[in-house]
C-alpha cells in the first residue's frame, strides 16, 4: 500500500490518503501495525483489548462499514451450512495492510537467509493466529465491527 502526500483535515491531523484516494490511512494502518503485534501471543490482554477498541473508534466511518462481499458463496450444504470462499485482501483496507505489513516482515526475514522461501505460509499462518484472537474475544467482538475474513495462499499469490 503506498502512501500519497498528506492532507490537512479539519482535525487539523495529518491524513495520508491511498491511492484511491480514500483518506485516514494512517489510522487504518495504525490500527494494522497493532493487529500485526497479535501474531506473538497466545492471549489477548484487558490492555491490547482496550488499544484495539480505541484504534477502531478512531476510523473513518468507512472503514468501519460493514464489508459486502462479492457473491462468491459455494450452494447451501445440509451437512456443512453456507460456505464461503476466501476473499482478494484489498476488499479489505484493514485486511490489506496487515497482510503488506505481514508480507514485509517475512520478506526482511528472507533477505538474511540463504536461499529462496515461500514467505505465504508464514503470513498466512501468522494472520490467521490473529483473526482468531480478534474473532474469539468478545468485548472485541461486542465493541467493534472487525472483519478479518479467510485468507488462502492461492487468493495471495493472485493479489
Amino acid at each position: 500500500m503506498v502512501l500519497d502526500e498528506p492532507t490537512r483535515g479539519a482535525d487539523m491531523d495529518t491524513n495520508f490518503r491511498d491511492p484511491a484516494g480514500q483518506g485516514d490511512l494512517d489510522r487504518l494502518m495504525a490500527l494494522a501495525r497493532h493487529l500485526v503485534e497479535f501474531r506473538k501471543v497466545d492471549v489477548l490482554s484487558n490492555k491490547q483489548v482496550g488499544e484495539t477498541i480505541d484504534l477502531y473508534n478512531h476510523l473513518a466511518d468507512a472503514d468501519k462499514a460493514r464489508l459486502k462481499y462479492p457473491a462468491r458463496q459455494r450452494p447451501f450444504s445440509v451437512k456443512w451450512g453456507y460456505g464461503s470462499r476466501a476473499q482478494s485482501p484489498s476488499l479489505s483496507r484493514l485486511v490489506e495492510g496487515m497482510i503488506s505489513l505481514l508480507t514485509d516482515l517475512y520478506l526482511a526475514e528472507e533477505r538474511t537467509r540463504v536461499g529462496r522461501k515461500d514467505r505465504w505460509p508464514g503470513v498466512l499462518l501468522d494472520y490467521e493466529r490473529i483473526r482468531r484472537l480478534v474473532l474469539s474475544n468478545r468485548e472485541l467482538v461486542r465493541h467493534t465491527m472487525i472483519q478479518l475474513f479467510e485468507v488462502h495462499t492461492q487468493t495471495l499469490r493472485q493479489w
